[in-house]
């Protein structure tokens, strides 16, 4: 009975110091950059920006909006995107069973690339310079769709046949 109170402490500080890390690398990707910002300006734009602070000999604004509207939404995307794809990732190990399951070893990232160069070998995302000197690409989405519906394909399969294992 000692153990399970032990192990959901350990699990609740680990995710605390991931937690903690990931607030720290935030921050370090919005401080980098090609105009020099510190961890402090980053903190006192978000500070400004959420909570309406304003502060007194206040020379923030051309690093309020470098951090607000330029670094922030990239980082966050950035955070965005891996958490999709961590969920991805269990709800696929999830429906599959596997504990080991992951899109390469299981053919989906090949099936998707062989889609797209289906796609690429059909004509399509073919880059054609223009008369005025610019340049326009023929069904620019036609290669990514190609790829998520063979990669799709390849999903579908897989789960009718772990169905009759």
């Amino acid at each position: 009975m000692e153990v399970y109170p032990k192990l959901v402490k350990r699990r609740r500080i680990f995710l605390l110091a991931l937690t903690l890390c990931l607030i720290f690398f935030l921050m370090l990707s919005v401080s980098t950059g090609s105009s020099n910002i510190t961890f402090k300006q980053v903190f006192l734009a978000v500070y400004r920006i959420l909570l309406g602070g304003n502060l007194k000999g206040d020379t923030l604004t051309q690093t309020v909006n470098i951090v607000w509207n330029i670094r922030l939404p990239r980082a966050l995307m950035a955070v965005a995107a891996g958490v999709g794809l961590a969920l991805s990732g269990v709800v696929l190990q999830a429906v599959l069973r596997n504990p080991l399951a992951s899109p390469y070893t299981l053919g989906v990232a090949s099936s998707a690339a062989f889609g797209a160069a289906v796609a690429i070998v059909c004509g399509a995302g073919i880059i054609h310079q223009t008369y005025l000197g610019g340049f326009t690409i023929t069904h620019p989405y036609l290669v990514v769709v190609s790829a998520f519906a063979f990669s799709m394909l390849s999903v579908a399969v897989i789960v009718v046949l772990a169905r009759f294992r």
